[in-house]
């Protein structure tokens, strides 16, 4: 059994979990922004005071919003009231996290030491800087004064465990250089030009490793038809831009693989496997980096090709909806993504064995959206934009950015 809060009552209530579910419980102390989508409890987050003991603090998004205080031997206290916001702030001060108005955050990377958080504000052009420990949100204060925006940042990666940022817009690469004062975001040069992409596509996702930049690109947001995935080699002057071929096993020899609507990306630690979700067949697959020359390097890993759907289990008969942005757990044996208005969880750890691998939902609701934390499919999102996880206290902890609710959520599971 796993307890959950019931804070009408102040008492405890309980729900079975299947053998093969994974527990997760989504927390909103990065809820940034809330809506009037029911009379429902948020962020609720139990706090143990060495003097006043046990103290429960909720958000409500009901009639009575605020901040709440709850002891279980006494009653609701509002602490704060008028949470609600809308996403139109461009504020330059250092606040707490729900009092900052997100505006469409997109991408988003942990810095090194993974107690900052880096979110692309993407409607208001600014890169928030979230102090995980302390919930409190700052903005990375980039050119002079008053503060440059970059409306339209889509993601932000870091080069290999170091405090050089990337960012990408929809053509262009850009290097945020932490070193000078004030902070400067250029614009780079390639072997193409200055824009990144070819045409027609637009990049929106990004991933580092030592040398390298991965971009991931497509021809729409919506209802992507194709895609394509450049590689950049920062090594060389000015950095070299080539297009990832794909290929697949033919009946003689091998054909080039064009990818049908790329919607997510995710780079492994040593950069030898690089997996991508493809809207249009409904799938998630790896490419196989090491691999050279004429020989297939793409593989199917979950997702019956065409058939849309949401359903657990093995991938063997496992459905997938809308497959969208990913990132790979500490220990890579589970890669997350979102899924429509839902996080899945594809266990790896079969990988490379010919035993099947299994999908699960591990948070949000394929069939309903809102703004409503909870455990696993109790729990609601809007429009899940990005992703990105964290390991601690031996548990995977997963940030997700919903652009439509203009907030950004925090998943904590069970080891």
């Amino acid at each position: 059994h796993a307890p959950v809060a019931n804070l009408t009552g102040g008492t405890t209530i309980s729900r079975v979990m299947t053998p093969n579910e994974t527990w997760a419980y989504v927390n909103s102390s990065m809820n940034l922004r809330n809506d009037d989508l029911g009379n429902v409890f948020e962020a609720m987050q139990l706090v143990n005071h060495p003097v006043k003991g046990t103290v429960m603090y909720a958000l409500h998004s009901g009639t009575n919003k605020g901040l709440i205080r709850y002891r279980p031997t006494g009653n609701f206290e509002h602490v704060i009231g008028n949470f609600k916001r809308t996403p139109t702030s461009q504020t330059l001060n250092t606040k707490l996290g729900e009092n900052i108005s997100l505006n469409q955050p997109a991408g988003m990377v942990l810095d090194p030491s993974e107690s900052t958080l880096l979110v692309a504000d993407s409607g208001n052009g600014l890169v928030r800087m979230v102090d995980l420990r302390n919930n409190v949100v700052r903005n990375m204060q980039i050119g002079g004064n008053p503060i440059m925006m970059y409306p339209g940042l889509r993601d932000l990666t870091n080069q290999y465990n170091t405090y050089n940022f990337w960012a990408i817009d929809s053509q262009r690469l850009y290097f945020i250089n932490q070193s000078q004062e004030p902070i400067v975001l250029a614009t780079q040069t390639l072997d193409v030009g200055t824009t990144l992409t070819d045409p027609s596509y637009n990049a929106f996702a990004i991933e580092g490793y030592q040398n390298r930049i991965y971009v991931a690109a497509r021809d729409n947001g919506i209802q992507p038809a194709i895609g394509r995935i450049y590689r950049v080699d920062l090594s060389a002057t000015p950095y070299v831009r080539t297009t990832l071929t794909l290929r697949i096993p033919a009946t003689v020899g091998t054909q080039t693989y064009q990818i049908q609507g790329l919607t997510g990306m995710a780079l492994n630690k040593t950069a030898t496997k690089l997996y991508f979700a493809e809207w249009q067949t409904r799938q998630i697959k790896v490419i196989d980096l090491t691999v050279s020359g004429t020989a297939s390097n793409v593989a199917t890993l979950a997702g019956i090709a065409g058939v849309q759907g949401h359903y657990d289990g093995s991938v063997e008969y496992a459905l997938i909806n809308k497959p969208g942005a990913m990132q790979l757990n500490e220990k890579e044996n589970r890669l997350y993504f979102i899924d429509g208005s839902t996080v899945r969880s594809l266990n790896l750890e079969n990988l490379g064995t010919g035993k099947p691998l299994v999908l699960n939902t591990i948070s949000g609701n394929p069939y309903d959206t809102g703004i409503i934390n909870a455990a696993g499919t109790d729990s609601r999102y809007i429009r899940p934009e990005d992703l990105t996880v964290t390991f601690n206290g031996n548990q995977d902890v997963i940030y997700i950015s919903d652009s439509v609710a203009h907030n950004v959520r925090r998943i904590v599971l069970d080891p």
